[in-house]
């Protein structure tokens, strides 16, 4: 069984493909699904049409997230996100989960030898919900080439959407960013940022 190296709240991790991780010799449930229980995700790119648009812009620290709700009890396992075609060297993405009502930051981890133009997957530590919870997927980006490279949508949360148990808001300023590693708190043109995460009812 290959063995990966991921990086969660600052700590590397040995993990395989079995979805089991193993943190100081004892393994532990982990990964981003279970045999013959999927995750499910917010976006759906098998049936909507997307029409990313790869954008770049000076700095070398930005926040972007999507304002998710969990219409029932369940569990985040997996973060999300659509990468764009390029980025700098040394560019570096962490999935990072928030409280959308406390701010605060519940899980992390880092993207290892993500596919560009693509989406792409990293595990997270279990994060427990409870129904009608709202949370905030978002991705950190770090270059230190100074140019920040993503993909963006405007006004994309026009209307609330759902698919299956999870909602994209419409009622809040959703498509959240930051200039910086922080809670997201601003927004601009409902915009989607394409962050999301996998998410198994109880």
């Amino acid at each position: 069984m290959a063995v990966v190296k991921v990086k969660r709240n600052g700590v590397l991790h040995d993990t395989d493909l079995s979805g089991i991780v193993r943190v100081g010799g004892v393994s532990t449930p982990f990964g981003p699904v279970d045999p013959g229980v999927p995750n499910e995700f917010y976006f759906n790119p098998a049936v909507e049409p997307f029409d990313e648009t790869d954008s770049t812009e000076p700095g070398t620290v930005i926040t972007l997230g999507t304002v998710i709700r969990t219409n029932v009890a369940g569990t985040v396992r997996v973060g999300r996100w659509r990468f764009p075609d390029a980025m700098h060297p040394g560019a570096t993405v962490d999935f990072v989960l928030y409280d959308n009502i406390t701010e605060s930051e519940v899980r992390r981890a880092t993207f290892v030898a993500p596919v560009l133009g693509e989406w792409n997957q990293v595990p997270i530590d279990p994060y427990p919900t409870v129904a009608n919870q709202v949370l905030i997927a978002a991705i950190c980006e770090k270059s230190p080439g100074g140019t920040l490279h993503y993909v963006f949508r405007g006004n994309y949360f026009d209307i609330e959407k759902t698919n299956g148990n999870l909602s994209g808001l419409a009622d809040v300023a959703n498509g959240r960013f930051l200039t910086g590693d922080a809670f997201p708190t601003l927004s601009f043109n409902r915009a989607s940022y394409y962050v999301d995460f996998g998410f198994r009812p109880n």
